[in-house]
């Protein structure tokens, strides 16, 4: 774990050193396209895995410890919240959402309602269910489904395709 998602192997950086690292740039100065780092108020580390055995039980404790989000904070910069890891399952769950609201909307509400005492993010999975603000809404276009969809008619004009 340690070597896979939290800092890699020597010379490259992994999981939350990464994560870690390009927050640091960001708010020492360097750019990233698009973005204007004075409208930005709040900084989500969000670790996102393949694999759930990532996100069980207690994992996210070495995950946080790690990425120490104290030691990032600038005076005047933006809030940073305490780091959380989910799945690729966990995004796409929330993607279908989007049309109505923002992504950070959506965890600025999952972070105000699935906080521990501690400031960190009870386990669970990050669904409509456990985000207060999408539980009334019907999920709109998923991009997710929509290229799946796509995939299986390539594949069947490839397989069977007309005379």
């Amino acid at each position: 774990m340690q070597r896979k998602a939290i800092e890699g192997e020597a010379g490259e950086l992994k999981g939350v050193a990464q994560l870690r690292r390009n927050i640091e740039r960001v708010l020492d100065g360097d750019k990233i396209n698009g973005i204007d780092l004075r409208g930005v108020t709040t900084i989500y580390p969000i670790l996102v895995f393949l694999d759930d055995s990532f996100v069980g039980p207690y994992l996210p404790w070495p995950y946080r410890d790690a990425f120490d989000a104290r030691g990032l904070k600038r005076r005047g910069g933006p809030r940073i919240t305490t780091l959380h890891a989910i799945t690729l399952d966990d995004l796409e769950n929330v993607l279908p959402h989007t049309h109505h609201f923002p992504l950070a909307d959506i965890f600025d509400d999952y972070y105000q309602h699935n906080r521990t005492e501690n400031g960190g993010f009870a386990y669970g999975r990050m669904s409509h269910a456990v985000i207060p603000l999408l539980q009334k809404q019907e999920p709109g276009y998923d991009p997710v489904r929509d290229r799946f969809l796509r995939f299986g008619d390539e594949v069947a004009a490839r397989a069977f395709p007309k005379a």
